[in-house]
């Protein structure tokens, strides 16, 4: 660490830049000389996710889970932490903090202490995947599509967004559940595909076909615990998808109850499940919800938008 600070200090004797901007625990690099100019963004709060993994570890779909990946499991756990004192001295030190929602703020206040004068808000500005021209998704048929888009983890909630879609499963033969992502708990996914080999598609890796994937849909389910801002899902909202997802930390910005998609009861299997069979089964609101959470994208999360709201917070500092 000692070096990488002789290093930012022969820049700036070189380059005298106004400003720095740090990622969570990289603001701990800073030289104390130059943190009058630090501005530190918090994507994320990683005592607030060891704490939201703990809390809904007593969840039985999580806990059942554990043996298929322990070392995650409680490495996610201590990591989190670990990485939380480190987050909190970045904040101390830095002169104005970034956070990307008003519940975002609240954690940067109730656990690193940050004064709300020094909190800024500054969302995630959304772009979607661009589209690769030929590279299409291989999903099969015509039914309708429920799409799973993140890393296969405890706190991405996978075992209890398998168990919801199980049950979607059960209910009708009208829907194919698509998962993107990769991660430790595969396993859940891999079960899932065993019993409905024709109606599970799993895609480890999107690479440039997102894009379609995102098209072909006809929802988004999202089964975090824990969300800073929620990437995926402004990516679907982007592309005209209503989001099903738990009503918890930062979704409800992005995802508004009957407005943009629907809000389950947090690590709910059953509510999750109902919600999402509800919506898809209702293709009128599909239509309107999808116009809605585009409109509300292209409105206040755009690169216009939030690199305006960026640019108004880097000048406070210089």
């Amino acid at each position: 660490m000692g070096k990488t600070k002789q290093q930012i200090l022969d820049l700036y004797r070189v380059h005298k830049f106004d400003v720095i901007s740090a990622q969570g625990i990289t603001g701990i690099m800073i030289p104390q000389v130059l943190q009058d100019r630090l501005v530190v963004t918090l994507h994320g709060n990683n005592l607030q996710r060891g704490l939201a993994l703990c809390k809904f570890a007593r969840n039985s779909e999580i806990r059942n889970s554990v043996h298929w990946a322990p070392e995650s499991f409680f490495r996610n756990i201590v990591g989190h932490y670990l990485y939380g004192g480190l987050e909190r001295r970045a904040c101390k030190v830095a002169k104005l903090v970034i956070t990307l929602t008003p519940t975002e703020a609240y954690y940067a206040r109730k656990n690193y202490s940050v004064p709300n004068q020094r909190i800024r808000i500054v969302p995630n500005a959304i772009v979607g995947p661009e589209s690769a021209g030929s590279r299409i998704a291989q999903i099969p048929g015509r039914k309708k599509v429920i799409l799973s888009v993140g890393s296969l983890e405890f706190i991405k909630g996978t075992p209890i967004l398998t168990k919801a879609m199980r049950l979607v499963l059960a209910s009708t033969k009208d829907i194919i559940f698509v998962t993107v992502g990769d991660g430790p708990l595969m396993n859940c996914v891999g079960m899932l595909k065993d019993e409905y080999p024709e109606r599970v598609v799993v895609i480890r890796k999107a690479c440039d076909a997102l894009h379609s994937i995102y098209a072909r849909s006809t929802v988004l389910v999202q089964g975090s615990l824990y969300e800073a801002f929620g990437l995926s899902i402004g990516e679907a909202m982007l592309a005209g998808k209503p989001v099903v997802a738990f009503r918890l930390s930062s979704i409800p910005h992005l995802v508004i109850d009957n407005v943009t998609g629907r809000l389950a009861k947090p690590a709910s299997v059953s509510d999750l499940a109902m919600k999402t069979l509800n919506l898809v089964e209702n293709e009128e609101e599909i239509r309107t919800m999808g116009l809605n959470a585009k409109r509300i994208v292209n409105e206040f999360y755009s690169v216009r938008v939030v690199g305006s709201l960026m640019e108004n917070v880097l000048k406070e500092v210089y």
